[in-house]
Parts: structure tokens; sequence; C-alpha cells
């Protein structure tokens, strides 16, 4: 259970660097920082939540969930000084070739998310 926990929060904070990669020199730190301190703040909580129901506790984790999806939004930092919650409010989703950069950030090369060349 453990291992599951800390993998969606590595996913909720891998997705923000690969969706919306245009961040400061600040913005890697940011996230593993946020990573440490989610990761630690669940595996704290849901060491104190084991008289809970399964319920109970699945609904407190989700909420909490929701609550490190909005901080990340909220205080990514991008170079345009816009948080990634704003971006999305205003209808600027990320489109292919910002998700290929966001993915060469990591070391990964997918050139088929790239659109093809028109002829």
């Amino acid at each position: 259970m453990n291992f599951i926990i800390i993998l969606i929060v590595a996913i909720f904070h891998i997705s923000a660097l690969v969706l919306y990669p245009e961040t400061t020199v600040l913005g890697p730190t940011y996230l593993f920082v946020s990573f440490l301190l989610w990761s630690a703040f669940f595996l704290l909580l849901k060491s104190s939540f084991y008289k809970l129901s399964t319920k109970t506790s699945s609904f407190i984790f989700i909420v909490i969930a929701i609550a490190m999806l909005l901080s990340i939004m909220f205080f990514y930092p991008q170079r345009n000084n816009k948080p990634v919650f704003y971006k999305l409010l205003d209808e600027e989703y990320p489109d292919r070739f910002t998700i290929y950069r966001g993915f060469k950030k990591l070391g990964i090369n997918i050139p088929q998310i790239l659109p093809e060349k028109k002829k």
C-alpha cells in the first residue's frame, strides 16, 4: 500500500512536469521537494487512520489528493509567472509539442507524439 501511495504522488508530480514544461530553474526542485513532503504526509496519515473504516479513510485520502493536485497547480513555478491552474481556466491546454518537450526534460524521446509534418 505504501508503494501505491508513493506511485500516485509521483504520477501527479511527473505529469505536471510533462504537461507544463515551461518552468523556471526551480521547477524540478519544487516538484522534488513537493513529492517528498506529500509522500511523507500521506504515509503519516495512513498510519494514523488504521482504526477508521475503508470508505472513510479512502474519502479522506481523495480529498487530500485533490488538495495536493491544487497545490501543485497553484505553486508550480512557470516562466510566465502564470500558475497552471489559471492556464487551465484560460483554456491554455498543452499541445503535442509541449508534451514532447516535457518528456524530453525527463530524458525520454518519443517522436511519435509530434504531429506529422505536412507535405
